[in-house]
This record gives C-alpha cells, structure tokens and sequence, in this order.
C-alpha cells in the first residue's frame, strides 16, 4: 500500500509511506495502530484528506481502510509490474472534520492499550 496525505485535493506538501505486514502479524490490530498514528501524523501536518492505492482483491486491507472511511474513487490498471494486478485508488476526505475526529477516537478506543506508536524515523 502507498499512502499519501494532501493537504487540498491534490496532493501538495504530502508525504508518502509503503506499509506492509506481514501474514504472521496481521489480524492482530497492528495495521490498525499504524494507519491511526499515519492519520494523526497527517492531521498535525495539516492534511485534509488521504489517498491510497491498494491491490484490487486485498480484502483485509480494503476492509481496514474502509473502517477509516476511505472510499474507491479509481483503479490504476497493471500497476503492479511484477505480476500486473490493478490497484484500487481510494480517498477520504475532511479528516480534519469533528466526525471523522469522532470515527478515529472510535478506532483507537477498540485497539489494544498494549499496541501504540512509541517511536518514529
């Protein structure tokens, strides 16, 4: 997955992270903690809205990125050289909004306190 912040609807001043986990590590709220700590991070640098690209089949992760509201606006065919698949382009729009505040709270409350962000690179 590419992840992307912009603070507009394009993607000015945004940064772009890859995350990957892997088998033995998903199911576990892992993705879960890294996309809400990606949100704040995006939030403190004042993004407004989110893109990502994801691999059209990927449903775990389609199921997590649609739990932080993120929609399918596009599909980018044979973006994945190695073997050709499509990703799906989706947004989500107004993070910087009282409800979407009020959906990433929701989030974090249902992770474990046990898993959180303690160090950044």
């Amino acid at each position: 997955m590419t992840f992307r912040l912009a603070r507009d609807s394009g993607i000015n001043g945004g940064i772009e992270k890859i995350i990957a986990l892997r088998r033995a590590q998903r199911r576990a709220q892992i993705g879960v903690v890294i996309l809400a700590d990606l949100v704040r991070t995006a939030l403190a640098r004042g993004a407004r809205h989110l893109t990502l690209e994801v691999r059209v089949g990927n449903e775990p992760a389609l199921a997590l990125y649609q739990r932080f509201g993120m929609a399918p606006v596009g599909v980018r065919r044979n973006y994945y050289p190695v073997t050709g698949d499509d990703a799906l382009v989706m947004w989500v729009r107004d993070i910087d909004s009282e409800n979407y505040a009020e959906r990433l709270s929701a989030i974090e409350a249902r992770t474990s306190p046990d898993l959180r962000v303690t160090s950044r690179a």
